[in-house]
């Protein structure tokens, strides 16, 4: 058998591909091997990951992005975002902060929400609870609901301080005042201060007469004074005792 003779004019292609390699073009005319290659290239995936968020590095989440942990609102075990409760907080919740549950306008525990004591209460292992103010009196008048006769003295709840007065004066008429047999009882926060029956509460509501002495509820200064045009003309925190010109917050 005569051999076949190829046509010298027609270009040889060698198949010399490696399996999973790209393919390569062995005897081409110059022009069509430039060809090839282009059209090689051009199928070329980028198959590098892409950046997520901005992040430094291919294919890792931006540290700073929202919901990230230890990004903006990702905050666990106390950073932000996390919240007051029972079982991260030992005191009380002031909304979303733990208060240490021992003060008087912060007073709570075991994660509760906080309350504020008033005058007449302190802060004890986080319940506010009426404050006792024992004074001088007698047995027989320390009998009323919220008193005690306890080791020769009257002990009285929820009142803020004990001062001189008169039963009739100290009680009629009035809530949570207490008379011991000596002491007139004062509910309230207030300074206690000389003055007179008449000008002490006429036409005010923070003012209350003991019998001996004018307690203003709220004044944080009283100074003498005998006139109540020069103690409150022109001034909405003054009040007039009818001896003393008392400075109301």
């Amino acid at each position: 058998m005569v051999p076949r003779r190829t046509d010298p004019t027609q270009p040889r292609v060698v198949d010399s591909t490696p399996r999973g390699s790209a393919v390569i073009v062995a005897s081409m005319p110059k022009t069509h091997a430039l060809l090839a290659l282009a059209v090689l290239l051009a199928g070329c995936d980028d198959t590098r990951p892409a950046r997520v968020d901005g992040g430094d590095s291919p294919g890792r989440p931006d540290a700073s992005a929202p919901g990230v942990d230890g990004g903006p609102g990702g905050g666990t075990d106390g950073g932000p975002g996390a919240s007051c409760s029972p079982s991260t907080c030992e005191g009380c919740c002031d909304g979303d902060v733990c208060r240490t549950g021992d003060e008087l306008g912060a007073c709570g525990t075991a994660g509760a929400a906080c309350e504020a004591c008033d005058a007449t209460a302190s802060c004890t292992r986080g319940v506010c609870e009426p404050v006792v103010v024992c004074a001088a009196g007698t047995e027989s008048e320390c009998r009323d609901l919220g008193e005690e006769w306890n080791d020769g003295a009257c002990c009285v709840e929820g009142v803020t301080q004990c001062v001189e007065g008169d039963d009739y004066d100290c009680t009629t008429g009035r809530v949570g005042f207490h008379w011991t047999g000596s002491l007139c009882c004062v509910p309230t926060e207030s300074l206690c201060v000389p003055g007179d029956d008449y000008d002490c509460g006429t036409g005010s509501t923070i003012e209350d007469w003991t019998g001996a002495l004018c307690c203003v509820e709220g004044a944080v200064e009283c100074s003498p004074s005998d006139s109540e045009l020069d103690c409150t003309t022109g001034r909405t925190d003054r009040t007039f005792t009818g001896s003393q010109c008392c400075v109301v917050e």
